[in-house]
Parts: structure tokens; C-alpha cells; sequence
């Protein structure tokens, strides 16, 4: 579903953005673009709800719903540490961050409401996030979740799964368009797939490892969530180092609360040599299981699969048919424009700042 989705919502957006009747494309702020793309497949795959590319030409409650699922996941943390009462203050932020959580909140207590009068009709099963949870709902009995406690879970995985993935993204596109013999290696890989430039099927995927490992490289430079909070489950012991090796321990006791560093875990250079410079091989032929960006464990993110799928497919799709290049300014050599462009932000998440390239339709003859 993840994968179709995405694929189609590629060429939704090609065709809306009039891009398949250009041959090159300026784009100020690929961000923009990543997030849209991010939230859309999130809200198809989360919620079943089938958002246009082009929202504007969607219907009212359809264009509704897409503006309150962005409000609602960019003012998230707002609606946690501000209290309720203030939402009612004459404040037009406060309001429309109010009015967002309303909108959002009727719709998906309707979802669950047809979800119900579906379920009595034979062959109507769903497989979006939402569906799922209502459907193991039915036969977990008094346990079961609440609405309430439906509604937040799923909303959890389009905040978690939204902005993380987008920033993700921007970093993969600049780098890739920085580094033109990486770049050529993966289009080499997708077109071994798609030789004639036709639609890449879900089949292939695991074909495509090494566009996957261009995302896992950008994901390591730039990880999204920057920190792990974690808690001891019996006493332990943590060995410590330095540029010299082995430097001593320490100590934690059962219950103890620990923060994870992951950047300083991905630029550690004793874990990954040379860590400034963006090298996709390093992932070549690592297990799934063993994948730092997603954490590791019984407490691994479990939208893992799902990021991997959807990057998968929308960075095949986008390498077949454009070449990524970056625009220098004058006398900008390409290291200062990684310097200026893939500057490290952070905000709720990890990322770099606004992204520009220029994308250029790749040829028939080089196809």
C-alpha cells in the first residue's frame, strides 16, 4: 500500500506541477515539496483518506482536513505544554491551532463511526493504519483501546512519520545532486529495473538497495530524532573510550534514565571512519536489524518499514526520470556549497535548512 501510494502520488504531482513538460526545474526549497510529499502518503496510508496532490481542486472536506493535519502536526507541541484554557483566548494562533484539533477530531471520530457500519458489510476490510487498529479493536475485548487512545496512536505515526521523513529526504536529494558519481551509480541501479523508464513495481524493491543506503547515509548525517531516551532495565555496566581505545566504565543501576546521543553516535569515528563525508556504502549489505537511524531493539521505531518503503520508492521514481544537480554561486567551489546549502538545523527534529536544486529530464537516449 506504502509503496503504491507513493508511486502514484509521483506521478499525481508530476503531472499537477506540469513538470512532464519541462526539462529543467528550479526548485527554491525542496522542503517544501518533501513535506507535502511526506504528509500526503502519511494521511493515504495512516487514515485511508485519499488526499489530492492539487488540494485546491479536492472537495471542502478535503481540503479542510489536509489544512488541519498540517496545522495540528506543526503545533503539536504547543497543544501539550500550553493548558487548555488558553485555546479559548481571543488569539487568532491559539484559535486556529483550536479550530485545526476540532476539524481533525470530527473527522476520525466519523471514521470510526463508518468504520463500524463498514464492518458489517462482508469484503470491506481496510488496510490503512486506522482500519487496523479498529479492526484488532473488535476482538481484544475489555482491553481493547478507546477511541481516544485509537485516534492518538494514529496520529503519532503521521507526527513521527511526517517532518522526520521530510528532512530525511532533503538531505538525500542535496547530497545526491552534490555528488554526481554517487548519483550516477544509483540511476544506474534503478535503470537496470526500469530500462525503458516504466513504472518500478514493488517487486523490485529489494533490488534497489543502494538507493536505500543513499537514504540511510543522509539519515546518519542528519538524523532526525537526535535523541533516544531510554531507561535501564537491570544494573549495567557501559565501557567508555577515547581516540585511544578503551578509557574506563560506568556504572548505571536498574531503573537509571539515559539519553542517547545519536549524532555524536553516527559521527563517532570509531563506529563510522571518516564521518563528515557521505559514503552510502557504508550500509552495503547491513541487516535491517542492525539499522542505527531506526534505533535498535524491542524499542526500534515501528514505522521502519514504512520509511523505507515509501524513500525506496519515491527517490527510484525521482533518479529515473531527473538528474539532480546544485547551482553554484560564483567562484563557490562544491564544498562551500555544502557548508552554505546542507547546514544542520534544529527545530523538533534534526535536519538541514531549505535545499536548492535544480532537477534536469534525463534524456530517452540515456534511458
Amino acid at each position: 500500500m506504502v509503496w503504491a501510494e507513493t508511486a502514484s502520488l509521483y506521478s499525481e504531482m508530476c503531472d499537477a506541477e506540469g513538470w512532464n513538460t519541462m526539462q529543467v526545474i528550479d526548485i527554491p526549497v525542496v522542503n517544501d515539496l518533501t513535506m507535502k510529499v511526506a504528509l500526503t502518503v502519511l494521511t493515504r496510508c495512516a487514515y485511508g483518506q485519499h488526499l489530492p496532490w492539487n488540494m485546491s481542486e479536492g472537495a471542502i472536506d478535503v481540503h479542510q482536513l489536509a489544512e488541519a493535519l498540517i496545522v495540528v502536526s506543526e503545533t503539536f507541541m504547543e497543544r501539550i505544554v500550553l493548558p487548555s484554557w488558553m485555546f479559548r483566548l481571543p488569539i487568532p494562533h491559539l484559535q486556529k491551532i483550536e479550530k485545526a484539533y476540532g476539524v481533525l477530531t470530527r473527522h476520525m471520530n466519523n471514521l470510526i463511526q463508518n468504520h463500524r457500519v463498514d464492518h458489517t458489510h462482508e469484503g470491506s476490510q481496510k488496510f490503512d493504519v486506522f482500519s487496523l487498529l479498529l479492526d484488532a479493536r473488535e476482538s481484544e475485548g475489555k482491553l481493547s483501546m478507546t477511541d481516544g487512545e485509537i485516534m492518538g496512536n494514529t496520529f503519532f505515526v503521521l507526527w513521527a512519520g511526517h517532518e522526520t521523513m521530510s528532512h530525511i529526504w532533503d538531505a538525500t536529494i542535496g547530497l545526491l545532486a552534490l555528488y554526481e558519481t554517487i548519483q550516477q551509480e544509483m540511476y544506474e541501479e534503478v535503470i537496470r529495473i526500469s530500462p525503458e523508464g516504466e513504472t518500478i513495481a514493488f517487486k523490485d524493491a529489494d533490488k534497489l538497495n543502494k538507493i536505500l543506503c543513499c537514504f540511510l547515509e543522509a539519515g546518519r548525517l542528519f538524523p532526525a530524532g537526535y535523541l533516544l531516551m531510554r531507561q535501564t532495565t537491570e544494573d549495567t555496566v557501559l565501557n567508555t573510550y577515547d581516540e585511544n581505545g578503551p578509557n574506563g566504565s560506568i556504572a548505571l543501576g536498574c531503573g537509571a534514565n539515559v539519553c542517547i546521543d545519536m549524532i555524536g553516535m553516527h559521527y563517532n569515528p570509531r563506529h563510522f571512519p571518516d564521518p563528515e563525508e557521505y559514503r552510502p556504502s557504508r550500509w552495503y549489505g547491513v541487516s535491517e536489524s542492525d539499522l542505527s537511524l531506526f534505533s535498535l531493539g524491542p524499542r526500534a521505531c515501528i514505522g521502519r518499514k514504512f520509511a523505507l518503503t515509501e524513500a525506496c520508492c519515491f527517490l527510484s521514481h525521482l533518479l529515473r526520470d531527473w538528474r539532480l544537480e546544485i547551482t553554484l554561486k560564483a567562484g563557490e567551489t562544491r564544498s562551500q556549497w555544502r557548508s552554505r546549502v546542507l547546514d544542520a538545523k534544529v527545530n523538533m527534529t534534526f535536519g538541514v535548512g531549505d535545499v536548492l536544486v535544480k532537477l534536469v529530464k534525463r534524456s530517452t537516449s540515456s534511458k
